[in-house]
């Protein structure tokens, strides 16, 4: 799979998904799912956008929650959700790979009095024999 379908493929996934999720852990969700970064300030979104590449053996991909307005406490229900998502839902072989791991950060952007935004760092492994 070509890098720009995986990424594609990726946000449509979770634009499929994840709403159920939020649902499930009794949070709003976002308004838009995107690839790059958010469009603007105002409204909530996931975007997902290429980080790196390593050859065949990895790629690696941020899932972007950008948050406006939403209250710590909520975001924790939307961390919370992204992390099922990658853990029960999520199939890197739909994308070519073997495994994949994540890690989190979360920012508070000041400028915007407490707007939170999350990045899941994604890394899809392909496991290369030496015949290859």
């Amino acid at each position: 799979m070509k890098t720009k379908a995986i990424i594609e493929a990726v946000r449509d996934d979770l634009a499929a998904n994840l709403p159920a999720i939020f649902n499930a852990e009794g949070v709003k969700g976002v308004d838009h799912f995107t690839i790059g970064s958010p469009a603007n300030q105002e409204q909530t979104f996931c975007c997902v956008r290429l980080a790196s590449l390593q050859g065949k053996k990895q790629i690696e991909f941020i899932i972007h929650l950008a948050l406006p307005g939403v209250s710590e406490l909520e975001s924790y229900g939307c961390i919370q959700a992204v992390i099922t998502y990658l853990d029960d839902e999520f199939d890197p072989t739909a994308c070519g790979f073997d495994t994949s791991d994540y890690e989190l950060r979360v920012l508070e952007n000041i400028f915007t009095h407490g707007d939170i935004e999350i990045l899941f760092s994604v890394m899809l492994n392909r496991e290369l024999d030496d015949c290859s």
